[in-house]
């Protein structure tokens, strides 16, 4: 198994994950600057970096994810919800999700915050297939696959 990480997540966890496949750890931000000659991911991780990130750059980062995944691979995203103690004074709370980049509370610079819906629209905009979106404390996660 190729594992790819581009988010926030523990080395040692993701290297559980992997198991004794192949791992790359990698920044989000930085894919569309950059040409992968790599093989294809079957696993492609983004947590705790697409929030960071505003909504239309967040589109063009997941497409360049999701053209590192193997065919029958999986992207797998969470981001703090907009209900979540981060969007508590949030104020862009009340704008549309591609209008949504502001300071949040204990977090530096600007964040897209998302709700329920949000994140599968995103993907479903980045050209993926949405396979499940699901709650996860005080966060939203999805899996999503190419089409």
């Amino acid at each position: 198994m190729r594992l790819l990480n581009l988010g926030a997540l523990r080395p040692g966890l993701v290297r559980r994950i992997a198991g004794n496949g192949d791992l790359l750890h990698a920044s989000l931000e930085a894919l569309p600057k950059v040409l992968f000659d790599l093989e294809p991911f079957e696993i492609v991780l983004c947590r705790g970096v697409v929030h960071r990130m505003s909504y239309p750059d967040a589109v063009v980062a997941l497409r360049e994810a999701a053209r590192l995944l193997a065919p029958s691979g999986c992207l797998v995203v969470s981001v703090p919800r907009l209900d979540s103690p981060l969007g508590r004074g949030y104020a862009h709370r009340d704008r549309p999700v591609g209008w949504r980049f502001a300071p949040a509370a204990g977090e530096e610079g600007s964040v897209c915050l998302y709700g329920d819906g949000d994140l599968g629209a995103l993907l479903v905009e980045a050209g993926l297939r949405v396979e499940a979106v699901f709650r996860a404390g005080d966060e939203i996660c999805a899996e999503a696959s190419r089409p």
